[in-house]
């Protein structure tokens, strides 16, 4: 079976992920934090490796991004109001392409 694990912070879904009410991989942040998240891609590599790696961010601010063989991570600053998108988009060493779109929302105090 291929499965995804999403992180945040280096700690798995428990670190505040959840799936939204349209099936987005959800978090939501301070609006002053800053935090990586980070797709960890090895069950559904199935012995792939990661060429390339990709983040698209939509009303986020990413401050930086990397990738391993079996890993994307970006850092992004929480949206303004109310939530915002990454894409990240891998190409493995065999040219297959998986996408993956987090949603973040704007912890309101």
């Amino acid at each position: 079976m291929k499965t995804l694990r999403v992180l945040a912070g280096g700690r798995a879904h428990g670190a505040g992920f959840f799936k939204d009410k349209d099936g987005y991989w959800s978090i939501s942040m301070d609006p002053n934090e800053v935090r990586d998240i980070t797709i960890d891609w090895t069950g559904w590599l199935e012995g792939d490796t990661v060429s390339t790696s990709a983040f698209a961010p939509t009303s986020l601010t990413e401050n930086s991004e990397s990738n391993t063989t079996t890993s994307s991570t970006c850092w992004v600053t929480s949206p303004a109001d109310p939530y915002g998108y990454t894409k990240c988009t891998i190409v493995t060493a065999s040219g297959r392409t998986k996408k993956l779109t987090i949603r973040v929302y704007y912890e309101v105090m």
